[in-house]
């Protein structure tokens, strides 16, 4: 049996949302899209080569292996590297990287820009530092008073060069109160080290959400990461953000096939502890996916749900042409298992035989888990929000032993149907 399961990432989407996100924020503001944790699972190396030819000035990823690998791939732009690193060997691949100025790092605090500067001067390197301004997240980063110190000591030094001064937001997409505080104690600092500043360097704070609610925070240069994927933000508010944000295409799909058809009888329970109970009799569907390929648990539809409001996963199911057909939706019901999951089709086949051809047309039907229809419930958002998580992790949990697929968007179906070909056995 070939994969049970496939993730599409249409590039012609990527190619326009870093073209909306270039029309919003104009020549001047760099582009920095966030490629780290493999491009939030997609293919980080295939994914900035994509940008890097399409109007993305610099890359930022977490860890030194993250830039060591678009390095060794030839990826042309500067990368911008956001953990604390504080040694690296001339054998290193990143050495490399430093020596040519192609590698910038993010200096966090005093004993780590001292570190680094031992670390310059003991190799005779010139490195290119972004200092991280500490405005409120309280994750990482100085406080303004020990950033100004850390800046006047850049300034100082014959070996290192103050490149950029960042923040990050904590709740842009939730409190625009809090994003303005932490905004204005950027810009407080700005100005008193502005003479310690040449025009190179880069102010920058705002992620995908801040780029699209205000013009304000772009200040040189904004780190987009959901934005060039087709999203916004944790949570979609159309009233919050500029009316080009309605013009970014969602890249994302995730589809599996309807492996297997039973009948449920009222009263009948579905899945480990019998969490769900058929009120009715129906039919249901099970998935080859489970919370192994990363699909969340929480999202499971259960008795003690019933009622309370409480959302749940629901998934798209094609039964003839993906381009052309009218998605019908199905709740994930029962527990979510490691590899299999199961879904409630009584609303799909009510009033219909259950044998013959309109019982069959479900079996081996697509089922879009991830859908780029930013109007349905697999929408990545909204199924995130559904499951208590943002969707950075949603898209991050995918596991890798999912295909992924790049495709321009005339060669989804063929590539889908290719890769997703499953067999009618439910593996046990």
């Amino acid at each position: 049996m070939r994969s049970t399961s496939v993730i599409e990432v249409n590039d012609t989407a990527i190619e326009q949302n870093i073209a909306v996100v270039r029309q919003l924020v104009g020549p001047n503001c760099r582009l920095c899209p966030i490629v780290k944790a493999d491009a939030y699972g997609l293919g980080a190396v295939r994914i900035a080569r994509y940008l890097a030819a399409r109007q993305a000035d610099f890359f930022a990823v977490y860890a030194p292996d993250e830039a060591v690998e678009l390095l060794q791939n030839g990826i042309a732009a500067d990368i911008l590297i956001l953990m604390p690193v504080t040694e690296v060997g001339r054998r290193d691949v990143l050495y490399r990287g430093l020596v040519s100025g192609r590698i910038h790092l993010t200096v966090h605090d005093e004993l780590h820009l001292q570190l680094l500067s031992d670390l310059a001067d003991r190799n005779g390197l010139d490195l290119s530092l972004h200092v991280k301004v500490d405005s409120g997240m309280r994750r990482g980063g100085a406080t303004p008073d020990v950033a100004v110190e850390m800046i006047r000591r850049i300034h100082a030094s014959r070996r290192l060069r103050l490149a950029g001064v960042m923040t990050h937001f904590s709740d842009p997409s939730g409190c625009a109160e809090k994003t303005d505080s932490q905004l204005a104690v950027l810009d407080a600092l700005v100005e008193q080290t502005s003479d310690f500043m040449d025009c190179s360097c880069m102010v920058h704070a705002a992620n995908s959400f801040a780029t699209f609610s205000s013009e304000r925070y772009h200040k040189t240069m904004v780190r987009i990461g959901l934005a060039w994927a087709g999203y916004v933000g944790s949570r979609e508010q159309p009233d919050q953000q500029h009316p080009l944000a309605k013009n970014l295409i969602p890249a994302v799909t995730w589809a599996s096939k309807v492996v297997q058809i039973k009948r449920l009888a009222k009263g009948d329970t579905v899945g480990y502890g019998s969490t769900w109970t058929a009120d009715r009799d129906g039919w249901m569907g099970v998935v080859p996916v489970g919370y192994a390929d990363g699909y969340p648990a929480s999202l499971a539809h259960r008795d003690e749900n019933r009622g309370n409001g409480k959302k749940y996963g629901e998934v798209g199911l094609v039964s003839g042409d993906r381009a052309t057909s009218r998605r019908k939706y199905a709740p994930v019901i029962g527990v979510v298992s490691m590899d299999q999951m199961c879904i409630d089709l009584t609303d799909l086949l009510q009033g219909r035989k259950a044998q013959g051809r309109s019982y069959e047309a479900l079996r081996n039907a697509t089922v879009e888990l991830i859908s780029t229809d930013s109007k349905q419930p697999n929408h990545v958002p909204t199924l995130a929000s559904r499951a208590g998580i943002t969707p950075h992790e949603l898209l991050s949990r995918l596991h890798q032993r999912i295909p992924r697929v790049h495709f321009s968007a005339a060669a989804q179906i063929q590539t889908a149907k290719e890769i997703c070909s499953v067999g009618s056995a439910v593996a046990s």
